[in-house]
């Protein structure tokens, strides 16, 4: 089979694609990876999210691993990909494998490959284990050398690291209500464990594990799955709602009334915070599906801004070789300096509760008078499903531009890092792109007002599929 890791780890539908035989095949793969780079010395951390049999293919990804004579270190539960990101720094170990399918529907699941500084694998090196993986044939070995394995807890270290980075005494001051929805996921129990006292009010939603993920489409932290959240903060006196996705490295934000607050309304104030409140400064790393409020906001405190592609690999190798501050991306994952250069639900979470109990403000006021003082600008996604034999022409189409204006707005330019981004005369803008996890098209603007937004999506909608 021909295994291929997307912007975020190799997916792929339970059963289908993902099996025992191809799990074998990938990880016999990237071990051949690791010796052939003399990279097997280290052990490789092994954790699985709260999906059907993950804990099965955990154990099957550590079997062949030591097989192959590489010390693993498994985790002795399921756990959220940031503890696991953190534990191979804090483990000294050569990498992570973890076995999730983060945000994708209940039938999905797979690998996400971490590499030694605990963040994304570069794109370099995902290319050559995919050219391991493809070499595989029958000689695959399986016969586990069980002195090499050893388990962990990653939560204590994980929990006691970050920590050091937020002011719990602060939050605690406040006596916040606060509504999180674990989605089922991974990221159980996490948030709550902060706030060991009687101070702070945590109330968990799907806080047990249920690997059909129930009354949601998917475990991925927007309004359409969250819908019982919105209701409760409508119908109770909570101060914010906070969303963790199936593995917990994304995070969905809502205000006390109920109100979505987006992703990079998100974490421009999780930026505002850590650089006026906490005086932390340095560069700022965005996908470039992201909002122009950040590029706004690097110039009036003059740091550097860099724009990638999506998908943390790229967000990752730029903020290490830019030495940035943090960097994010318009689905919701934000990483930081100071932790691991990996996205961080839990640690996003967090700051914005500190924000809050800094400002002593609420979310939609920090919101507002951050569009006072850097301009509003509205923002929307569409994802839309496309079968494989339509995958040729919509390539097509994306190759051979043939519009010239959107919404009757002239196109004065176009990126191709990653599909196509139609930059527009007033500075607004659209893209679309093909998902780097499933079998979706995302088509994203930016422009002055929300009508305006629907208009450049709706345009582009038509464009990629007449």
């Amino acid at each position: 089979m021909d295994i291929k890791f997307g912007t975020d780890g190799w997916r792929d539908i339970m059963s289908q694609g993902f099996n025992i035989q191809t799990v074998r095949e990938c990880i016999q793969g990237l071990s051949n990876y690791l010796i052939n780079t003399n990279q097997n010395n280290k052990p490789i951390i092994v954790g699985y999210d709260t999906r059907k049999d993950s804990d099965f293919y955990a154990k099957e990804v550590a079997k062949i691993l030591t097989a192959n004579s590489i010390p693993c270190l498994l985790s002795n539960k399921f756990s959220p990909t940031p503890s696991l990101s953190f534990g191979v720094i804090d483990q000294n170990a050569g990498g992570a494998l973890i076995v999730t399918s983060s945000h994708n529907p209940y039938n999905w699941n797979g690998i996400k490959y971490k590499s030694e500084y605990g963040g994304s694998a570069s794109l370099d090196v995902i290319r050559q284990v995919e050219k391991e993986i493809s070499k595989v044939n029958s000689n695959i070995l399986t016969k586990s050398k069980k002195y090499l394995l050893s388990t962990f807890d990653p939560k204590p270290n994980y929990i006691a690291n970050i920590k050091k980075f937020v002011d719990l005494e602060l939050i605690n001051s406040c006596k916040l209500n606060i509504l999180v929805d674990y989605m089922y996921g991974a990221g159980i129990g996490y948030l709550d464990n902060f706030f060991d006292n009687n101070q702070t009010s945590v109330t968990e939603l799907h806080e047990h594990p249920n690997p059909s993920f129930p009354g949601m489409g998917q475990p991925e932290p927007i309004p359409k799955n969250l819908e019982k959240m919105q209701i409760q903060l409508l119908e109770n006196n909570y101060d914010v709602g906070i969303a963790f996705d199936g593995d917990a490295d994304r995070l969905g934000l809502f205000d006390g009334e109920g109100n979505y607050i987006n992703t990079i309304e998100t974490f421009a104030l999780i930026i505002l915070h850590l650089f006026e409140n906490k005086k932390l400064f340095g560069g700022i790393v965005t996908s470039l599906t992201m909002g122009s409020i950040f590029t706004k906001i690097a110039k009036y405190f003059n740091v550097p801004i860099i724009e990638t592609a999506v998908g943390f690999p790229h967000l990752c190798k730029a903020m290490i070789s830019q030495n940035a501050l943090l960097a994010g991306e318009e689905s919701g994952g934000y990483a930081f300096k100071f932790h691991v250069p990996e996205r961080d639900g839990i640690l996003s979470s967090l700051l914005i509760l500190e924000l809050l109990a800094t400002s002593k403000k609420s979310l939609q006021q920090l919101k507002d008078e951050m569009y006072d003082k850097f301009g509003r600008t509205f923002f929307g996604r569409s994802d839309l499903t496309y079968t494989a034999e339509q995958s040729s022409f919509i390539l097509n189409k994306l190759k051979n531009i043939t519009i010239e204006n959107i919404d009757n707005k002239t196109i004065i330019s176009t990126s191709d890092t990653d599909g196509v981004k139609f930059y527009l005369k007033d500075k607004s803008w659209g893209t679309i792109r093909i998902s780097g996890t499933e079998p979706l098209i995302r088509i994203y603007a930016e422009s002055n007002s929300q009508y305006e937004v629907t208009n450049i999506i709706n345009e582009l909608k038509d464009y990629i599929f007449c």
